[in-house]
Order: structure tokens, then sequence, then C-alpha cells
């Protein structure tokens, strides 16, 4: 089941919630955004209480809007009293009130992907979450479409480490299918120093299969 997440918001700031929505949703996240998710002849408040019921992740996006909200604050006291992990992205408002002891991200409309990881990273040893985390970050990785953005996502999720035997296997196994991974010099050396750390915990027939892989590109 993937990681869910309640994005708070004003209505003021929709568009820039659906960006982090869209950053989110790229790590295989379910996000629920009011604006796109609640139906119009729904009840809006009963599909609010449900999303922030089952949600594991609360993001809440501190505008000036935000703190001005007749709804936002009370999301976030009910979100917190149910134990979700709190993210706050901090826009030009720093985080107050219940919320006040959580560290913000600084979200830039030209960087909401930076800042997502940025958050998985904050999240990578939570021990309800961090497995799904990394897992999510590497599944990023793995689906890189080119070569530019295969070295990035690999910088990105090194941040996540350490990983274990299954996701160290599943970055050699797939790795070596994605011509944007086991092709690209400067992915090359990131993937050699993982390859150090997976003796013992890859098989070698694996390990191989990449070496392969990478030699057959030149």
């Amino acid at each position: 089941m993937s990681v869910q997440v309640f994005l708070s918001y004003s209505h003021r700031d929709r568009r820039l919630a659906h960006k982090v929505k869209e950053g989110f949703t790229e790590f295989g996240f379910s996000v629920f955004l009011a604006h796109d998710d609640i139906r119009v002849s729904a009840s809006w408040r009963k599909e609010i209480l449900k999303s922030l019921r089952r949600c594991e992740i609360f993001v809440p996006i501190l505008t000036e809007a935000f703190a001005k909200s007749n709804w936002t604050d009370q999301e976030a006291g009910y979100a917190l009293g149910r134990g979700a992990l709190i993210a706050p992205l901090k826009v030009d408002v720093d985080p107050y009130g219940f919320i006040g002891e959580f560290h913000a991200r600084r979200l830039k409309s030209n960087s909401v992907v930076e800042t997502c990881w940025a958050v998985l990273e904050s999240l990578k040893n939570d021990s309800r979450l961090g497995e799904k985390i990394k897992e999510a970050g590497i599944n990023v990785f793995l689906l890189s479409g080119t070569f530019d953005d295969a070295y990035e996502n690999l910088k990105k999720l090194m941040k996540l480490a350490p990983f274990d035997s299954a996701q160290t296997t599943t970055l050699f196994k797939e790795g070596s299918r994605n011509q944007n991974i086991y092709g690209s010099f400067k992915v090359r050396p990131l993937m050699q120093g993982i390859l150090k750390d997976a003796r013992g915990k890859v098989s070698g027939t694996i390990i191989s299969k990449y070496k392969r892989a990478v030699a057959s590109w030149g």
C-alpha cells in the first residue's frame, strides 16, 4: 500500500499545492488534495475527515493565506492528535501553534521536486515509514528516463542510505535493465560505491549481470 499524504493549504495556494501533489505522486504516494479529490456531490467535510484519519504524512503549505484560513489550523490539530508525521513546507510563514516545534523545509515553486526529496530524507529513519520511503526513492531512480535524470536521482537517493539486502538487490537487478542507469558514465562511480557495500547483501549472479550490462555499453 502506498504512503498516504494529506496536503493542507489555503484555496488561494491551490496551484502551488497541485505542484506539490505532483511531486509526491512521482514517488508513488497517494496524495489527497481537496480541490482535485473531493467530488462535487460529496460532503467535503466528511471527505476531508476521512483523508485526515488515514493520512500518514501531513504536509501543511505555510503561506500567509494558510495562517488566515478558517480550516488549516483545525486540520493540523487533527493530524497531530492522530499521530501523523508532520512535514511542514514553508513559503513565507514559519510553523506556529501546535506544529511550531517541527522543522520546515523551504518551498519554492521552481524546486518542488527537490523539496519532496528533502522530505523523504528527513523521514528515512522513521520506524513506521522509513523503509517505504527508501523504496519510493529507489523506484524513482529506477524509472529515470535520461542519463541526467539517473545521475540527479541517484545523488538524491544516496542521502537515503543505508539500504538493506532486498533494496540493494533491487537497485542492481533493475538497474541492469535501464540503459539510462548502466549506460551513464556519471552514474557508474556512484553505483560502484554502493557495490562495495553490496558484498554479502546481493548474489554474485545479479552483480555479474549488472557488470555485463555496464560493459555492453562500452
